[in-house]
């Protein structure tokens, strides 16, 4: 029963704090820069290329797929007759637009440093674990100074509850 209390604070508090960071740093300088690398220029031709929808598909099953398991143990707990169907929909369209939502959140602050820099947003960006503790961090860092302190404070609570979240499923 605790354990549900602290997930009821925990599963919505990253969401929270994901639009909190994207609302201030969607106002700095630069962050434009940043919104246009992470969703390109448009073209429709495009969509007419499968090697596009398969990476898109791939990476929503790698993103839904780490909870597989434990959806399967969450599952067993749902009356019998419910829909899993609208209850599957809400859960990839969530997924998704949380994933939206942290992208933009992540290239608007990757934006500001690149303007801060005089640089591209390419040469700023890494991934996996340097975006995370290096490069988002020294971009939070380049904030005025009491922004830096409150979005930095944000940012690595967001970690953290994510991380209370990972430990409570597994």
């Amino acid at each position: 029963r605790s354990a549900s209390r602290v997930v009821y604070l925990t599963v919505p508090l990253p969401i929270l704090l994901l639009a909190v960071l994207l609302a201030y740093s969607a106002t700095l300088e630069g962050a434009s820069e940043g919104v246009e690398y992470y969703i390109g220029k448009w073209h429709g031709s495009a969509f007419n290329d499968p090697t596009i929808w398969s990476a898109a598909a791939g990476q929503i099953f790698f993103s839904l797929g780490v909870s597989m398991g434990v959806m399967t143990a969450y599952g067993s707990y749902m009356p019998p007759y419910s829909d899993m169907v609208k209850d599957h929909l809400i859960v990839a369209i969530s997924n998704s637009a949380v994933s939206f939502l942290a992208g933009f959140t992540i290239f608007t602050v990757l934006g500001n440093l690149a303007h801060k820099e005089n640089t591209s947003v390419t040469s700023v960006s890494r991934g996996g674990v340097f975006l995370a503790f290096s490069t988002y961090p020294a971009g939070l860092a380049n904030m005025p100074s009491a922004a830096a302190n409150i979005m930095s404070l944000l940012f690595f609570l967001t970690l953290f509850t994510l991380g209370i979240d990972s430990a409570f499923s597994l």
